[in-house]
């Protein structure tokens, strides 16, 4: 197995396929948080079956401006969360993803919905106060096999994500995201009284 630490600063991108937005929409705070910080880690031109990111609490307090005490309480709460954590994929996506997963795409076929798990582990280290994460190999292919000249994906900047403190703010970032990722040429205005 081959451990990925991978040097970051605020202004690294995240990219993620827009099926992952409903799972997303359902993690934690903390949860999402270190998500975040492991996706930020990926190649997503090469990552290796066997990779597995390291996220610990002083790269957390660092990116989301915790103290380190919330740090260790917020990472190790968010790999428990992500430990359980399902990718769900609905019809639509499926449709879509269809011989990509294997699954036969003839109208009948095709389930209403899929749970994929996340991954395979996610381990906490007490005396290291840090988290390794091993996504699945099915999982794998929505942060690192981007569909770009689709524009099927979504890109964010790490330190815009990380450092949003509530559930609702951080979905409808992925919201304003995902739509300026699909519609770049366009202009966005947000105005405060929308947040």
């Amino acid at each position: 197995m081959r451990l990925i630490v991978k040097t970051v600063t605020g202004l690294t991108k995240v990219r993620h396929r827009n099926e992952v937005g409903v799972t997303l929409a359902s993690l934690s705070l903390s949860a999402k948080r270190v998500l975040f910080l492991a996706l930020c880690q990926i190649d997503t031109k090469e990552m290796l079956d066997d990779d597995i990111l390291e996220v610990d609490a002083d790269f957390f307090s660092k990116a989301t401006s915790l103290d380190k005490y919330a740090s260790y309480a917020a990472l190790k709460e968010g790999a428990k969360v992500l430990s359980s954590t399902t990718l769900v994929l609905n019809r639509d996506d499926l449709k879509n993803l269809a011989d990509e997963l294997g699954i036969l795409s003839s109208k009948n076929k095709i389930p209403d919905r899929l749970d994929l798990n996340l991954t395979e582990f996610c381990a906490y280290y007490d005396h290291l106060a840090t988290v390794r994460i091993k996504f699945t190999n099915t999982a794998k292919r929505y942060f690192s096999k981007l569909i770009g000249s689709e524009n099927r994906y979504t890109t964010q900047v790490l330190k815009s994500v990380v450092l949003l403190n509530s559930v609702n703010s951080t979905n409808l970032y992925q919201v304003i995201r995902k739509y300026y990722s699909q519609n770049s040429s366009k202009n966005l205005l947000i105005y405060p009284w929308m947040i």
